[in-house]
């Protein structure tokens, strides 16, 4: 809820005492012959401004019952005025929105000469509901007025925009944070793979260079073949299994792109 001082109070007095004058015309309650002509001019302009209002103007009393709303109330809620007449406006508040809705009264009750805002949703005709601000202004203090008018204004598409903004910044967060995770897991088997095929290479390299020191420092006559034997049969075996970590490198970038190409074979399970 946000509530401040209205900046131009005095507008709302009269919007507000051209409302009750319209409310006791339309019912019945007086005549406009009753009315000074200035009255009787200013009441029918100000009618014909809020007849054409897009945003509706409803007058209730301290509990919420309305007592006068303008005819733009159809084009919002697919609702007639007789529809809301002497009907709290709690009614037509979601069952989930009311608490909120009756605290906002409570507030609006509370502080006397304000204005409070409020935004909620409210029951439409097609059995759906739409989100509404609206806004209230406490004049149940003023002599000649004492009423709280309401102004409600369609807000729906601009709070669908909102929570689909909202769901996209959430999407967005969620996919960075599999981006995030994609990449530490990519650094994590990088470091793993580097060090498996650091390995065997090092091994093949040691093996190398201790033949090559052994075949240098003596003759052929002292070399032992038994050695040599040895030696390179310690790098095949560290060199293929370098190949294969490379093998499975490769096949796990092409299953990643998509390319990995299967061949169908016959196999004999009782074999294993």
């Amino acid at each position: 809820l946000a509530t401040q001082t209205p900046p131009h109070i005095e507008l709302v007095f009269q919007t507000c005492s051209f409302l009750i004058t319209i409310a006791f015309i339309e019912t019945g309650k007086r005549k406009l012959s009753q009315y000074s002509t200035d009255t009787q001019e200013k009441a029918l302009l100000f009618s014909s401004i809020v007849t054409k209002n897009p945003n509706p103007l409803a007058l209730v009393d301290e509990e919420g019952n309305c007592t006068y709303i303008s005819a733009s109330v159809r084009g919002m809620f697919g609702l007639s005025v007789q529809e809301f007449i002497g009907k709290n406006i709690s009614s037509f508040i979601t069952e989930s929105d009311t608490p909120k809705f009756l605290q906002f009264l409570k507030t609006i009750n509370e502080n006397p000469q304000t204005t409070t805002i409020i935004e909620i949703r409210m029951k439409h005709a097609k059995n759906s509901w739409i989100w509404v601000d609206i806004t209230a202004t406490n004049l149940l203090h003023t002599p000649s007025i004492q009423t709280i008018m309401l102004e409600f204004q369609d807000v729906h598409e601009r709070k669908q925009m909102d929570e689909q903004r909202l769901e996209s910044l959430e999407r967005e967060k969620k996919a960075r944070k599999l981006a995030e995770e994609a990449i530490r897991m990519r650094d994590e088997f990088l470091a793993i793979a580097s060090h498996e095929l650091k390995t065997p290479l090092s091994t093949i390299l040691l093996q190398l260079q201790n033949t090559l020191r052994n075949t240098l420092g003596k003759s052929l006559a002292d070399f032992s073949g038994e050695k040599l034997l040895q030696s390179l049969t310690v790098a095949e075996q560290q060199s293929k299994r370098l190949s294969r970590l490379i093998k499975d490198l490769l096949n796990l970038s092409l299953i990643m792109t998509g390319k990995l190409e299967l061949e169908r074979k016959r196999l004999n399970l009782g074999a294993f």
